[in-house]
């Protein structure tokens, strides 16, 4: 979302971000990758369970 953002700062409208997100190519986050299109705003369909404990450790 930061790079959409840098890449439509001047005059921000709706239309402008979302036309940046969908320009963007995939991003590649340390393996993990993210893609939007106009077709598809998911970005992804990687869903992962994250436990955080009472103590503010992640679990699993």
């Amino acid at each position: 979302m930061v790079e959409a953002l840098k890449r439509a700062v001047k005059d921000l409208t709706r239309q402008k971000f979302a036309s940046a997100v969908e320009s963007r190519k995939p991003l590649n986050l340390g393996g993990f990758e993210v893609n939007f299109s106009k077709e598809s705003h998911l970005g992804s369909r990687f869903v992962e369970l994250t436990i955080i404990g009472p103590n503010g450790k992640f679990i699993k």
